[in-house]
């Protein structure tokens, strides 16, 4: 049975947008059982649990890449749900590396608009990196995260780490 986004206004936790078709099946292989819910946009609703409480998640794939998809899919979640987080996951186009790789966590405490640009004098192009000031709550929550010990321990991952299928080039 599909129901209407309007069942769950005010009641959703947080909304999961993902982009790639596996970082969608990832998230949804926690949610368990969902439903699907149609508003501006089309959702996946189930519960995850959590330490102290269970969420009410509504799961959604942008239908493309890009700035524009993924703020056209942010806008209607918030219009559908006035949800009190808005989570964007997966790799943000990045490659696997030493660094980071599939299955970590990174919070991003600003976000740079590329698409703002101008050309100098000499016509070579500058782009602004200057971001809107993020919510100031949880960029002072990022920055002072305090040492979790065992949080990579393999006792506190309960699924396996994703293989990187590597094509050779």
């Amino acid at each position: 049975m599909v129901r209407e986004a309007t069942d769950y206004t005010g009641k959703i936790d947080a909304v999961i947008l993902t982009i790639r078709e596996d970082e969608d099946a990832a998230v949804k292989a926690r949610l368990g059982q969902f439903e699907q819910v149609v508003g501006e946009a089309t959702y996946q609703v189930g519960r995850i649990r959590g330490n102290k409480r269970d969420w009410t998640v509504a799961v959604h794939c942008i239908p493309a890449q890009g700035n524009g998809p993924a703020q056209q899919s942010a806008d209607a979640a918030i219009r559908d749900f006035d949800p009190n987080l808005l989570l964007l996951v997966g790799i943000a186009g990045a490659v696997p590396s030493n660094d980071f790789s599939l299955g970590d966590v990174m919070v991003a405490t600003s976000v740079a608009d590329l698409r703002v640009q101008a050309l100098d004098p000499d016509h070579r192009q500058e782009f602004d990196t200057r971001t809107p000031q993020m919510h100031h709550g949880l960029v002072d929550r990022v920055s002072n995260l305090s040492p979790m010990p065992g949080w990579s321990s393999a006792g506190s991952i309960r699924l396996p780490c994703p293989g990187v299928p590597l094509a050779a080039d």
